[in-house]
């Protein structure tokens, strides 16, 4: 059989060096199935390594990177080193057929789920409230990321790059950064 898209399957080289083995991608699907502590679980890791084999690209599901800007509940989380562990075994299933993988980072900003902060807090980037939707009721107002006093600094804020939070980028050997 001739396939009719045949560039799909030969191998792409990005700008920076990176080159997949193909032009498939597997799309970042949110899957609720994190441990209760917003660690990797283990049916998350068997669903990735279920589905990587002869993809060019892994994107993993949303991550969240503060615990301010959760959007989803039972998803995983970036925002401190105590996930580095969970991360890491992501990121071994996640490339276990081959291909790189890329993490997909998260905040839901004005869409945050109140409920689902530690704090009780959202923050956005701007101070706007937004409106009820499927996950989120459109309450409270969020409070602006760059206006909160520097003694509640975000712990997602940017750090120096010899500090431990770095080492997420070790594990993943491509990160893309997605902030929605």
């Amino acid at each position: 059989m001739k396939p009719n898209y045949p560039e799909i399957f030969r191998p792409l080289r990005f700008a920076n060096g990176l080159t997949i083995d193909n032009r498939l991608a597997m799309a970042p699907m949110t899957t609720w199935s994190a441990n209760p502590d917003a660690s990797i679980s283990e049916q998350e890791l068997a669903y990735y390594r279920r589905r990587v084999k002869g993809i060019g690209l892994v994107i993993t599901g949303c991550s969240h990177v503060c615990p301010e800007g959760i959007g989803f509940d039972a998803e995983f989380a970036a925002w401190d080193d105590r996930f580095l562990p969970s991360l890491r075994r992501l990121a071994q299933a996640a490339k276990s057929g081959g291909a790189p993988a890329v993490l997909q980072i998260f905040h839901a900003g004005s869409k945050a789920i109140v409920e689902q902060t530690p704090s009780g807090e959202i923050v956005s980037a701007s101070a706007v409230r937004a409106p009820a939707g499927p996950f989120n009721s459109g309450i409270p107002t969020p409070a602006h990321c760059l206006k909160r006093r520097s003694s509640k600094r975000l712990r997602h804020s940017p750090k120096p790059p010899d500090e431990p939070s770095r080492r997420v980028s070790t594990a993943w050997s491509y990160m893309v950064l997605m902030v929605f």
